[in-house]
């Protein structure tokens, strides 16, 4: 940034080659997401400080002596609370799923706008965000896993980990036409009842995030037996009145899904759960970083296609970022680059990317 600042037209195709090369790193996977968006943010900054300087070479001894900084604040941190990090990712993982729970359970209420799309598109990006939390809670779990002897703290965190990814696959799973269900159950209490058990579910996820972060024995709830037994009566209700029998085998499937659930949050805190061998397919933690160049160039080139929503987005920030600066070397704004930082924070990837 500072050796290409003072020629306008070199710095705008370095701009705009940096934009699109960072993004485009983000293919290898969150990690190098992160590093790139940070980079980025380092750049824009250093556009806004170069008038501030003597001597091109200060400012950035400046922001690296700040990033060294911080890692070895970051380091001591990590040295004196080492499982503080993965705690905190664990809790946040539960806090998440209890939201996603808690959006599923609406798409059982049989007074929702059948023509509204709001809950579905909150419940997708409810889904992104804990799948994203997820894979940082792995990152964090592998990170741990290769200094670690065996811990019986590591291997109670990896049985959280290993819980709360049975739990969201269980809940994802179950693809329901939930507009045929209201039609043919509005006057029945068995939706009202499945609403009310995920949303239970979804506050015990709540509360087990609270006790990850306070370092205390999760207490499950005794009331789900009888919240159980209750849609057992409605269903055998229904099925002596003659329900259709596709849409009661759909509601089979999903309180098989719903007991499985509430057999991992009451069996969470055994002893005997957590030391169950996690080497087999269901349980295995792959290691999703890359390895060897070959591999980084096979992740990369999947991405430079239109189809790729990352290519997209890399495409979109270049145009933003080459726009912006085209605006302040024309109209010569002194505090212009603002209008740079401004658009890399707003313009994130989403579902309309």
């Amino acid at each position: 940034v500072e050796l290409l600042f003072p020629w306008p037209w070199l710095f705008a195709i370095g701009l705009t080659l940096s934009t699109s090369g960072f993004i485009l790193l983000g293919g290898l996977g969150q990690r190098y997401a992160t590093i790139a968006f940070g980079a980025l943010l380092i750049a824009i900054y250093t556009m806004l400080g170069t008038s501030l300087y003597e001597h091109w070479y200060q400012q950035p001894m400046y922001l690296l002596a700040g990033a060294v900084w911080y890692n070895v604040l970051t380091l001591i941190g990590h040295l004196l609370f080492p499982v503080r990090p993965l705690q905190d990712n664990l809790a946040r993982c539960y806090e998440q799923l209890a939201r996603y729970l808690e959006l599923k359970s609406r798409m059982f209420d049989p007074d929702i706008e059948d023509e509204s799309q709001a809950p579905l598109y909150d419940l997708a990006l409810a889904n992104g965000q804990l799948m994203a939390t997820l894979n940082q809670t792995k990152l964090s779990l592998l990170t741990r896993l290769r200094g670690d002897r065996g811990q019986r703290g590591t291997r109670r965190t990896l049985h959280y980990y290993f819980v709360a990814q049975d739990i969201h696959e269980r809940a994802s799973s179950s693809h329901i036409q939930y507009q045929t269900l209201r039609e043919h159950f509005r006057h029945s209490d068995v939706l009202f009842r499945f609403q009310r058990l995920m949303s239970m579910q979804g506050q015990a996820c709540q509360q087990l995030s609270r006790c990850i972060l306070l370092r205390q024995p999760y207490q499950h709830d005794p009331h789900f037996e009888r919240a159980f037994t209750h849609i057992d009566a409605a269903l055998e209700r229904m099925r002596d009145n003659g329900a259709p029998a596709d849409l009661l085998k759909t509601l089979g499937f999903l309180l098989n899904n719903l007991r499985a659930i509430d057999a991992q949050l009451a069996t969470i805190e055994s002893e005997q759960a957590q030391a169950l061998p996690h080497n087999n397919d269901e349980n295995e933690l792959a290691d999703d970083s890359p390895h060897g160049l070959s591999d980084i160039w096979l992740r990369l080139s999947r991405h430079f296609t239109p189809e790729s929503a990352l290519f997209r987005h890399a495409v979109r920030m270049s145009l933003v970022l080459c726009f912006g600066y085209a605006i302040i070397q024309i109209t010569g704004m002194h505090h212009g680059y603002w209008i740079l930082l401004t658009s890399l924070f707003v313009c994130q990837p989403n579902y309309n990317a």
